[in-house]
């Protein structure tokens, strides 16, 4: 069966605009859109947006809709994933084919590693959010991001996927979005700047097919590492951004066992950077036989930033885990998540609550929930398996 109006009207979105976005001047730019918003592939069907099927979930419809006029004027194609969990958009000359299968594999990836914990239904009494505070630039100027809210519940976002032909089109779907979110604004200012961009609300990563100077770059990869990225935040929200971008490395890496996806890197990057970050971690740690790895080598690498050395223990630290405690991987990360939704809130004096911006899980709190499962010397072993590598043998 076929969607009806009522149903669309029921979400929010009007068919050729979205409505309920935070900026007005996002109508008016819809409305003085000449082309035709394209239909979506599903399930091997192609949808009118007017048209859709009542099998598809109301956050699918909302990314549909919030981006079928924009590929229809810049001429990109939608594809939605089966399971409705991520939308790709790209050039209409491009086949959909190779990236779902692409994606298929990195969400077996991440649902094998990490699976959806039990989780109680949220309080119906929780305190309401309040207005969402000023948004904050470092003194380096890198930004932090915070958004409006958290969103919807956990695993019900459909994450939108941009595959971007060359910088002309990052300026417009950056200006789409800074239009849709106001909030976006500050945010807008220095991303279309940048190759490509990650967001967790709306929920949406975008990647460049060409920039200028751009080398040592593999489109496979950047779709591998930016779907993990999309699919842990579906997951569990905001994590420490050094976990979440090392398990999507460590995805990268079972997949295809190097990395070519390295978010906020502006330097250049050694063919045999690629698949060297094992054996450089090996070489420092068996020098560092008596100086294991501390939290803060990892944990103080900040969100916006590139890191060489403290990407490296990321990627390693995320591997230890997922290769020795895998079935503890989820609880964890859940408990970081807990931590975060207790902590990370400024209550006002009416009750209701904000976020707090750019509030990161404190590192003695991430020390002890890794310690909590994993015990007290996990450092001590990780640092062990950094030295070993494939020898590395957990104590019994």
């Amino acid at each position: 069966m076929l969607l009806n109006l009522g149903r669309i009207l029921s979400v929010g979105l009007l068919i050729g605009s979205f409505a309920g976005l935070s900026n007005p001047a996002a109508a008016a730019a819809l409305q003085a859109s000449h082309a035709k918003p394209v239909p979506v592939e599903w399930e091997g069907k192609k949808y009118a947006v007017d048209e859709l099927p009542e099998a598809l979930s109301d956050a699918s419809i909302k990314a549909i809709l919030g981006w079928a006029q924009w590929a229809g004027d810049n001429d990109y194609r939608m594809s939605l994933t089966d399971d409705q969990r991520v939308l790709v958009v790209q050039h209409e000359r491009r086949k959909p084919k190779d990236s779902f299968k692409l994606i298929e594999e990195t969400a077996a990836i991440v649902d094998a590693l990490l699976p959806a914990p039990a989780r109680e239904e949220e309080d119906s009494q929780t305190t309401k959010r309040g207005e969402t505070p000023v948004p904050i630039y470092d003194e380096d100027g890198t930004w932090t991001w915070k958004w409006e809210d958290d969103g919807g519940p956990l695993e019900t976002d459909t994450a939108v996927i941009l595959q971007l032909r060359s910088e002309p089109a990052q300026v417009a779907a950056v200006e789409k979005l800074t239009r849709d979110f106001d909030y976006l604004a500050e945010w807008g200012a220095s991303a279309a700047a940048r190759a490509g961009f990650s967001l967790e609300r709306p929920l949406c990563s975008a990647w460049l097919e060409s920039a200028n100077g751009q080398e040592e770059w593999d489109p496979d990869h950047e779709l591998i590492n930016r779907v993990a990225n999309m699919l842990v935040l579906r997951r569990f929200g905001q994590l420490p951004f050094w976990l979440q971008q090392g398990i999507a490395w460590h995805v990268e890496w079972e997949s295809k066992e190097t990395l070519y996806c390295y978010p906020y890197r502006a330097e250049f990057v050694y063919e045999s950077e690629h698949s060297t970050w094992p054996t450089l971690l090996k070489q420092e740690f068996k020098e560092r036989k008596d100086d294991p790895m501390a939290l803060a080598e990892v944990a103080e690498w900040h969100r916006g930033t590139f890191d060489r050395e403290r990407a490296r223990k990321a990627f390693g630290f995320a591997r230890f885990v997922a290769e020795h405690h895998a079935d503890k991987f989820s609880a964890i990360l859940e408990d970081l998540r807990l931590n975060r939704d207790a902590n990370g809130r400024f209550f006002k004096e009416d009750g209701s609550w904000t976020r707090i911006p750019g509030w990161e899980v404190p590192i003695k709190d991430q020390d002890a929930i890794f310690a909590k499962h994993l015990g007290d010397d996990y450092l001590s072993e990780a640092s062990e398996y950094f030295a070993k590598g494939k020898s590395y043998r957990p104590p019994s």
